[in-house]
């Protein structure tokens, strides 16, 4: 049964990152735009794109991947919109989610709040065993409220559509009723929400019902985060499927226009105020960071990463934490269970000498890892320290205590690595770091951590994040693998 478009807003699903753009229509009336005397008038067309991914390949090897393009036109009584959203996940080469959905809309207000236009879209989607679904309406609305703040409209359409699902081709007559909202309030925080029902004219028992909300919170004039949902009914879907489908995702948005009250009309620029690019000083450094995305129906997955640093830096000494966690499942296997964690005090010696005592925690289920808790002294200096890179290398002896594949050991053993944070321009920063542990009696038996980090800011205190890890343990648990890498992007808080 067709996935209709309720309120022309595409929402991607199955991602653990991914985009959901506002269309607000701040410093507008009536569907035109007010500007100030000598300003230069915004142009009609506003372009946003958004990409996520999540990777992780070892003892669990799992992929997600979504992209998002929107195009918009507003001029006068004339809209258009054009979009497309594709996503894709797999679980150990069995795909899980792999769907896309394009569409292109015209509207024109006719008289008064009334409106008239026309609806295009076409779907795919592997899992629901869809090949091709093609639906062509005209539509006709009313506006119930439309100014700056808020729009609610009724609108209707009626058209055919073309479809091969389950291995059945077929074409057929539908209409369709819709209701969307959107509301901005004085603070820029976005609320969306719509709803549509589209059943075939000659057998009504054959619909589709598609309920979709979100909210965007802004971070800047032109970013904003926030958390969308669509749930989703086919009356009458493949043999053997579900009828329903719930998506649920963590969104970051960008607008042109702008989301924040403080947008006003005129010209937009990507381009903020030029600042040096410099590392965090002296003080409290903290940051959080997420990637979220859940599915429920025809896809059972959820996906979750969170980072947690909080760094205190004085003269004369510095105190480093940090914690990860991630969560997957697909159906009800788990995919990803781990928890990292470490802490470590350093004391300057004399110059960039430093001296340093802390103590790390691993957990991961799928590795068969109960528990590792590597406690060390290390004797450490810095290869570089100035206000936009650190690098510095250090090494020293280690306890372990572990429990791997139910057995239980401990042993001294040595540990070494190597640190880097760069501010490579203004608002972007890398940070890497490599670590060491090897039993002392037994060099083979090892485990080499690599972590990256690259963060892009979105505003004062936001980013967006991409990091990648990579663990190798020479002696894992019987029967998994040595390599494990993660891969994730999301966005980061500094507080």
């Amino acid at each position: 049964m067709p996935q209709s478009h309720p309120g022309l807003r595409p929402l991607a699903s199955a991602v653990l990152l991914t985009a959901f753009t506002s269309a607000a229509h701040a410093g507008t009336s009536a569907g035109k735009t007010v500007i100030g005397p000598g300003v230069e008038p915004l142009s009609p067309w506003e372009i946003t794109g958004a990409a996520g991914l999540g990777l992780s390949r070892g003892n669990q090897d799992t992929l997600n991947f979504s992209a998002q393009l929107l195009a918009t036109y507003l001029k006068d009584a004339d809209e258009a919109l054009l979009g497309l959203d594709y996503a894709y996940g797999e679980d150990s080469s069995t795909t899980t989610v792999h769907n896309a959905h394009a569409f292109a809309a015209y509207n024109r207000i006719v008289t008064g709040p009334f409106y008239a236009g026309i609806l295009a879209e076409a779907w795919y989607d592997e899992i629901a065993q869809l090949d091709y679904r093609f639906s062509v309406m005209p539509t006709a609305g009313f506006y119930l409220i439309k100014n700056d703040a808020t729009v609610l409209a009724l609108e209707g359409s009626a058209g055919y559509v073309w479809e091969d699902q389950d291995s059945i081709s077929r074409g057929y007559s539908a209409f369709r009723i819709g209701q969307r909202f959107s509301h901005t309030t004085a603070g820029g925080v976005k609320l969306t929400e719509s709803v549509s029902w589209m059943p075939e004219f000659q057998d009504t028992d054959n619909w589709l019902l598609v309920a979709q909300a979100g909210i965007a919170v802004p971070v800047s004039t032109h970013w904003a985060v926030g958390l969308s949902g669509r749930y989703t009914i086919d009356n009458t879907p493949a043999a053997g499927l579900e009828k329903d489908d719930l998506a649920v995702l963590a969104t970051i948005s960008y607008s042109l226009k702008g989301f924040a009250p403080e947008a006003a009309a005129g010209r937009r620029t990507l381009k903020a105020e030029k600042k040096a690019a410099a590392l965090p000083d002296l003080g409290w450094s903290r940051m959080a960071g997420l990637a979220f995305a859940m599915n429920r129906g025809n896809s059972e997955t959820l996906s979750l990463i969170g980072d947690l640093a909080a760094d205190y830096r004085a003269e004369g000494y510095e105190w480093l934490n940090a914690a990860s966690l991630a969560y997957g499942e697909t159906g009800d296997t788990t995919t990803l269970e781990n928890l990292r964690a470490a802490t470590q005090y350093n004391k300057t010696l004399a110059g960039n000498l430093y001296a340093g005592v802390g103590t790390g925690f691993r957990y991961d289920d799928i590795a068969a890892i109960d528990y590792q808790i590597t406690p060390a002294a290390v004797l450490g200096t810095y290869l570089i320290k100035n206000d936009t890179a650190k690098l510095s290398i250090e090494a020293g002896p280690a306890y372990v205590f572990e429990k791997v594949g139910d057995i239980e050991s401990d042993y001294f053993a040595v540990q070494a690595a190597q640190k880097l944070s760069w501010a490579l321009a203004e608002g972007v920063t890398l940070s890497e770091a490599v670590v060491w542990n090897a039993e002392a009696n037994d060099i083979d038996n090892y485990t080499l951590t690599a972590t990256a980090a690259l963060e892009v800011d979105m505003g004062a205190n936001l980013s967006f994040r991409t990091s990648v890890s990579n663990i190798y343990d020479s002696t894992p648990a019987t029967g998994l693998e040595e390599n494990d890498l993660l891969l994730s992007a999301g966005i980061a808080v500094r507080f």
